[in-house]
C-alpha cells in the first residue's frame, strides 16, 4: 500500500529545508564576495519574473517589511535599480544591474557546483526522477518556475 500524499508532507518539507540549507551554505563564499546572503540571492534571481515588491512578496510569502529591507540592501550594493513602472508611475520595477547580473551568474554557478557535488553519486534515472518531481511540484502549485534552470 502506498503512502497517502498528506503523510509525506512534513517529511518532504524537512527534506527540502535541509537540502536548501546545505546548498546555500555550500555556496555561501560566492555570496559573501558581494556581501549578500541567501535571501538576497533568491530575490536577485527571481526579479526577472517578479519585478515589483508586491510580486516578490507574493512569490516568496514574505512580509512587505522583509522584502523592502532586502531590496534596499541590494540597491545599496549596486546589484539592482528601481525603474518607474511603464503603466503605473506610482509603482516601480526592479532590474538587475550589470554587477547584479555578474553576482547572479557567480551565485548560480556556486549553487550548481554544490548541487552537482551532492548529486554526483546518483544514477541518471534518479536525476531524471528528480526533474520529473520538480515539474510535478510546480504543476501542483499552479505556478511557472520562478527562475529558469540552465538545464531545463
Amino acid at each position: 500500500m502506498s503512502p497517502q500524499p498528506h503523510a509525506l508532507g512534513w517529511e518532504f518539507v524537512q527534506t527540502i529545508w535541509m537540502f536548501l540549507s546545505q546548498t546555500f551554505e555550500g555556496a555561501s563564499e560566492a555570496f559573501e564576495e558581494f556581501g549578500i546572503g541567501s535571501k538576497q540571492m533568491v530575490v536577485l534571481a527571481i526579479i526577472e519574473k517578479q519585478r515589483t515588491p508586491g510580486e516578490l512578496r507574493k512569490a516568496l510569502g514574505a512580509p512587505a517589511s522583509s522584502i523592502t529591507s532586502i531590496i534596499n540592501e541590494l540597491e545599496k550594493k549596486g546589484l539592482i535599480v528601481r525603474e518607474v513602472h511603464p503603466t503605473d508611475r506610482r509603482q516601480f520595477n526592479l532590474v538587475r544591474t550589470e554587477k547584479g547580473q555578474m553576482m547572479l551568474r557567480k551565485g548560480q554557478a556556486a549553487l550548481e557546483t554544490h548541487i552537482g557535488e551532492l548529486f554526483h553519486q546518483l544514477e541518471p534515472e534518479d536525476i531524471e526522477a528528480i526533474q520529473r518531481v520538480k515539474h510535478l511540484i510546480w504543476k501542483g502549485l499552479h505556478l511557472a518556475p520562478l527562475a529558469p534552470s540552465p538545464t531545463d
